[in-house]
């Protein structure tokens, strides 16, 4: 069947072998209790789902992500807004699925996704808070439908969950002649976060349990400059803590605003990481969205009196700011034109 030749899963897939051992696993489930009680409850969310026609389903909205028919059937939604929906009649529809996933800390999005046949969502990344996970749990999936997570690549099989940054690069295919649907669940692990091996963290944790603080901060790069913020405790890129219902690019296009008075016009997540840093009140992990972003000036109405905006040598900033965590994720960015906002 026709496929985009954006991104690359499906040409992997095409030349499987039985003699290699193709299980994968992004973030270790064991580590997530939530996992188990999807698990438990497969056959309940695959009986309802089956038992939606297509036409009950929409077309994913951001047609421009994907090759041929992706359909989703909300059932939580908190980052994406309402898309149309008349969400309490989608959920009465589905009223034991809605009691597992309403049972579930943390759950803020829940989606059932339907990849019909030859379809590809292009590799991608999401603004993702760094204190969540994304996972997927196949419901009725051919031996042909892909997920890909940077270097790793998988069939989500019935009843087996992956979980994973979606902060990351990924992509789906579907390479079969039979659709593709599985439960996204999007949950946030709060204090789990130390839990995840492959974001690293810098200074030092201290004594008892840090308190998260979920936080987006913006590379903007203007020829070999990068936008920093000066302040009265450092240098430091444009960012900060993210409100109760922001997500990374929501934070720090109000960050920027805040603090330097420029408008954010785009953002591409890239890397994550944790700091640790001692405050009056003990020490915080501040969970770290780094993002590159293009930004434009604005109005300097409102922009804070102590924080001054200037444009400095991306090798000064890797080397100056004041906070490890943005020195690395700056080191990544020089090291890497992947990253760079487009």
């Amino acid at each position: 069947m026709p496929l985009s030749s954006r991104g690359g899963c499906w040409r992997v897939a095409q030349n499987r072998r039985a003699d290699v051992d193709w299980s994968w696993m992004s973030l270790d489930p064991t580590l997530y209790p939530f996992v188990e009680q999807l698990r438990r409850n497969v056959a309940t969310f695959a009986g309802e789902a089956a038992a939606l026609e297509d036409d009950a389903f929409l077309v994913w909205h951001n047609t421009e992500a994907y090759h041929g028919k992706w359909l989703a059937y909300p059932l939580l939604l908190t980052k994406y807004g309402p898309l149309g929906v008349d969400l309490a009649a989608q959920q009465r529809r589905c009223r034991e699925s809605m009691r597992i996933l309403r049972s579930i800390p943390g759950v803020v999005e829940a989606v059932f996704s339907r990849l019909m046949p030859g379809t590809h969502i292009y590799r991608h990344v999401d603004a993702f808070r760094p204190d969540e996970v994304r996972c997927h749990l196949g419901l009725d999936v051919p031996e042909q439908a892909l997920l890909r997570t940077e270097n790793d690549i998988g069939v989500v099989g019935v009843g087996e969950c992956r979980v994973f940054d979606a902060a990351r690069d990924h992509e789906s295919a579907n390479l079969s002649e039979h659709p593709r649907t599985i439960l996204i669940c999007d949950v946030r692990v709060g204090d789990d976060h130390e839990r995840r091996p492959d974001v690293p963290a810098f200074g030092q944790p201290g004594v008892g349990p840090a308190r998260p603080r979920p936080g987006a901060y913006g590379c903007a790069v203007r020829g070999d400059e990068l936008l920093v913020v000066v302040a009265p405790d450092g240098m430091f890129l444009p960012g900060g803590g993210l409100e109760d219902d922001e997500d990374a690019i929501a934070g720090l296009r109000r960050e920027l605003a805040e603090e330097t008075g420029f408008v954010l016009e785009s953002a591409r997540p890239f890397a994550q990481a944790t700091q640790f840093v001692e405050t009056v009140g003990g020490t915080v992990a501040k969970l770290c969205s780094f993002l590159t972003c293009d930004v434009r000036e604005g109005l300097t109405d409102g922009v804070e009196d102590d924080h001054d905006a200037q444009w400095v040598p991306v090798e000064t900033a890797a080397a100056g700011l004041t906070e490890a965590a943005s020195r690395w994720a700056v080191r990544r960015l020089l090291d890497s034109p992947e990253p760079r906002a487009p």
